[in-house]
């Protein structure tokens, strides 16, 4: 088992689930919040289990994507929520950059 995966993946859904719980955020927010924590789960299971990282790599990517509309916004200035998205942002960044180097290790 790829501990670096399960930790980062581990620690990406006590993330979400924090906000989700602990977090004042609007009820539509926590929902994605919770379609996320199964997303990452079962991507997650799919790189461990069945090499299959393409899912995992989308899902983080999309994520990234999301979030930094909430870093900088589409004329080019800070958003006013970046200084709470930032942490997952560079969260996400890392998720991803050990993927891609766990799916490079597994195929060569």
């Amino acid at each position: 088992m790829d501990k670096g995966l399960v930790a980062l993946s581990t620690t990406t859904v006590i993330v979400y689930m924090g906000v989700t719980l602990f977090i004042p955020v609007p009820f539509f927010i926590k929902i994605q919040n919770v379609v996320y924590i199964g997303l990452y789960i079962l991507t997650t299971y799919l790189a461990l289990y069945r090499t299959s990282f393409t899912p995992l790599i989308i899902l983080i990517t999309f994520n990234i994507g999301r979030l930094s509309r909430s870093i900088i916004t589409s004329t080019g200035e800070v958003g006013y929520m970046a200084a709470q998205h930032t942490p997952l942002m560079i969260l996400l960044i890392i998720f991803l950059g050990y993927t891609i180097y766990r799916f490079h290790e597994m195929n060569r």
